[in-house]
């Protein structure tokens, strides 16, 4: 289970980690502003824990855009006011294990309703109501993805560089869609090959990549009909 929190003060953060040190295969990566998180970054994340007085940018434009994503709220207050409709709810400061270990399975809950569930809303933004739009774009990125998928089935021949990028460019694509499990494992298999591995070891997960990427293009050829 990989989490974001994002909490400005120290202390809360500190509080945060003693809470998760008994907890297994738990990862946290702590920021203290919301500010300059990219949509392709987060959605490598299985849940977002968020303090709900967090300063320096806004929670409520935060949260909408990402409601996607399982996201829960701390508050220090004794009296939990929903702010907004976090789909984890809002939690007591400072948190305790047990409440830590109810967020993580409602979470993971959370992301089985939503794992590989193709979601327009993206593009449905992008295009305000205009069909003939919807239906170009949805052509163009359908095209891309799969060009690329085409190349990652000779992964085998291509030089680690080249497969880091042709990896990148992919997940950039299934982003769009928030597929979130298979957006995951492209950003692991990319990190592997950034991070020096070799390419034999992540070519299973490119198997894989383009098996589960091959069920994104028959979705979106449906659509497309």
């Amino acid at each position: 289970m990989r989490l974001i929190y994002l909490e400005d003060d120290l202390i809360d953060q500190r509080l945060f980690k003693r809470a998760c040190r008994d907890i297994k295969d738990l990862e946290v990566t702590y920021y203290t502003s919301c500010k300059g998180l990219k949509e392709e970054y987060l959605n490598s994340y299985d849940g977002i824990i968020i303090d709900q007085y967090l300063q320096d940018c806004s929670i409520k434009e935060f949260a909408d855009k990402h409601i996607h994503i399982p996201m829960a709220a701390l508050s220090a207050s004794e009296i939990l006011v929903a702010e907004h409709d976090y789909n984890v709810g809002i939690w007591q400061k400072p948190i305790k294990e047990d409440a830590l270990k109810d967020i993580i399975k409602k979470m993971q809950a959370a992301g089985k309703e939503k794992t590989n569930n193709l979601s327009l809303e993206y593009i449905n933004e992008l295009t305000q109501g205009d069909e003939a739009e919807k239906m170009d774009l949805l052509q163009s990125i359908y095209k891309s993805i799969h060009e690329h998928n085409e190349q990652l089935d000779k992964a085998g021949s291509l030089s680690n560089a080249d497969l880091q990028q042709l990896l990148h460019k992919q997940k950039s694509k299934v982003g769009i869609f928030y597929l979130e499990e298979l957006h995951q494992l492209i950003d692991h298999a990319e990190n592997d090959l950034k991070n020096g591995a070799d390419k034999s070891t992540v070519l299973p997960k490119v198997t894989t990549i383009t098996s589960q990427t091959a069920e994104l293009l028959k979705e979106l050829k449906s659509l497309l009909n």
